[in-house]
């Protein structure tokens, strides 16, 4: 694994991209990766100990690297499936967002990403890939879903990892709808919005990765396309709901109205 790459058309003090499109991300204390030829990645760990940690990393930035290197547009949001079709949810972090998808799971929907899925428009119209079958969930969470805690206990940052696979879809899914989620405080009622034109094109790209990456491999109009395509081909809406782990069966409900009516009753 090479410390630094040759002649870097960007560098960041964690993320070097050459001319030839070849990446070098680190994660300090715990990993390097290095994705060359469009199909390779190379991971060399801090040291063994690290080596759980260094895959569970893989999930975020270096998976969306790969994504970004085969051509498709790498998605921060949760991603469910229902009836054939596949939905993103987005919310800032730590707004409860996979709680609230969870219990959509309890619903009848399939899981199919939770943090990164892949924007596939060469078939002309939006296909989502899923991304990992894991999804993480705080203890409180777990006791309010009726989920028990996993026997080998919560990770360093103290969420629980949950396996995906009784309720994963593992084929990509034509997309119905991307949702904008605003939990709400204070007693605000539910409420929805179909987004147009610019509106949804901005919901649309706040749910892109890596911005800084698709400007140095000049993917940049190719994102922008995408983005606008996807935007015009679903319905995009802006769901506001009361907050809270209290209020998640209602959200849950009120929610998959929504997103049922979204794809016309499916």
């Amino acid at each position: 694994m090479p410390d630094a790459l040759e002649n870097p058309v960007l560098s960041r003090p964690l993320l070097q991209i050459d001319g030839r499109g070849s990446l070098l991300f680190r994660v300090p204390g715990v990993a390097s990766y290095l994705l060359t030829d469009r199909n390779s990645i190379t991971i060399s760990p801090k040291d063994d100990t690290c080596l759980p940690r260094a895959l569970d990393f893989l999930r975020g930035t270096p998976a969306a690297l790969i994504c970004l290197q085969q051509g498709f547009m790498p998605l921060s949001a949760i991603c469910l499936a229902y009836h054939g079709r596949s939905f993103l949810l987005w919310s800032p972090p730590g707004t409860g967002k996979t709680s609230l998808a969870m219990a959509l799971v309890q619903r009848g929907f399939s899981w199919m990403a939770d943090g990164l899925c892949a924007l596939d428009m060469r078939a002309g119209h939006p296909i989502i890939w899923p991304g990992f079958p894991v999804l993480k969930l705080w203890p409180d969470s777990l006791h309010a879903l009726a989920i028990a805690p996993p026997p080998e206990g919560p990770g360093a940052g103290g969420r629980f990892a949950i396996s995906a696979d009784p309720w994963y879809e593992a084929e990509p899914q034509p997309l119905a709808a991307a949702l904008l989620l605003t939990p709400a405080h204070g007693g605000i009622s539910t409420r929805s919005q179909r987004l147009h034109g610019g509106a949804a094109f901005e919901a649309v790209a706040k749910m892109t990765s890596l911005p800084a990456v698709t400007h140095a491999l000049g993917a940049d109009p190719d994102i922008l396309r995408s983005t606008a395509r996807m935007a015009g081909a679903a319905s995009v809406l802006d769901c506001r709901y009361p907050a809270g782990l209290d209020n998640l069966d209602a959200a849950a409900d009120w929610l998959m109205d929504q997103m049922v009516s979204a794809q016309g009753g499916i």
